[in-house]
């Protein structure tokens, strides 16, 4: 009998046979996590992933994106119509250049600028 399981346990080892029962089925981090009560790294991401999804919930990008070029472009070309300082009005906005402004804020300053355009 010994010397069946013998030639059994070689034949397996040496041609690398699966058997089905892996000693390594459980990864270390679950075998940790069974131990020491701790997440799993799966368990981990996820919690990750949610914490993210609460942080973003609402975020809109278009209130922090930077002002593009073409709204830049726009706003020089309004203010020259207008004959408006941009100087002047981005200091009163806290602003030192027209790139410091966001998106949505360059809209506005657009808005604003094309209103006194069109009332001058």
């Amino acid at each position: 009998k010994a010397m069946t399981y013998a030639y059994k346990y070689m034949l397996l080892r040496t041609f690398a046979i699966p058997t089905g029962d892996d000693a390594d089925k459980l990864s270390s981090d679950l075998y940790d996590a069974g131990l020491y009560g701790e997440p799993t790294e799966k368990e981990r991401r996820e919690a990750d992933s949610k914490k993210a999804n609460e942080i973003n919930k609402g975020f809109d990008p278009g209130k922090t994106a930077m002002a593009t070029e073409e709204q830049i472009e726009a706003i020089k070309a309004a203010a020259k119509e207008a004959k408006v300082n941009i100087i002047t009005t981005l200091k009163s906005k806290q602003k030192q250049s027209l790139h410091d402004l966001t998106y949505v804020e360059a809209n506005g300053f657009l808005d604003l600028l094309n209103s006194k355009a069109g009332a001058v």
